[in-house]
């Protein structure tokens, strides 16, 4: 199976993000399972940029938006043995497009096999999901609502074997209504989240 994780810090959670991408290295992951990323960070944020760093986080992954694949062969590796790629300019992870242009890459990338999804980033209830701060140049940034995020499943053709929201606020009725025809299982929290989020070991 393959998980699709798609995770945006790029703002005040890239210092959360970065302690569960090393959760995601040392996790075990069984022979037929991958698990494919699409990360940013907020790389003018100079204590994340010192945790990155003392974390042996390659700088091309901490300075633009990256796409990365963990699989059996990856389990427990360093990061600079981790093939990346790197995406062109700062995309807007709260852009449908390139939301959408990921969930067609990960898509061609399960090759067939059962896919699921996990949304990383803020939660702003039924306003959606979001917050790229594109590297501190903007203030007040968008989201992905509820309604564009379905429809981009939808244009991508993907029923997920489960749909996860690490983030606050986004267990309540109106994404169960959302989402239920596109996933057999929904995972989301209804309250604010103070505390690390899913354990990813």
């Amino acid at each position: 199976s393959t998980i699709l994780f798609y995770a945006s810090g790029d703002n005040n959670l890239s210092k959360r993000l970065l302690s569960d991408l090393i959760e995601i290295k040392s996790a075990t992951i069984s022979q037929n399972d991958k698990l494919l990323i699409q990360l940013d960070f907020d790389s003018s944020d100079r204590s994340f940029v010192r945790s990155a760093k003392r974390a042996k986080l390659p700088k091309d992954i901490y300075k633009n938006t990256t796409r990365l694949e963990f699989n059996s062969g990856t389990a427990g590796s360093n990061f600079s043995e981790i093939n990346v790629k790197i995406l062109d300019g700062e995309p807007n992870m709260d852009s449908v497009a390139t939301f959408l242009d990921f969930l067609q890459w990960g898509k061609s990338k399960a090759e067939g096999k059962d896919i699921s999804l996990i949304m990383w980033n803020h939660g702003h209830s039924i306003l959606g999901f979001g917050g790229d701060e594109q590297n501190g140049t903007i203030k007040i940034p968008n989201h992905l609502t509820q309604q564009s995020i379905k429809t981009a499943l939808q244009i991508a053709e993907l029923k997920l074997n489960f749909l996860a929201f690490d983030t606050c606020l986004l267990g309540s009725i109106n994404t169960f209504l959302q989402f239920n025809q596109i996933t057999d299982l929904l995972i989301a929290n209804p309250e604010v989240d103070y505390g690390p989020g899913f354990n990813y070991e």
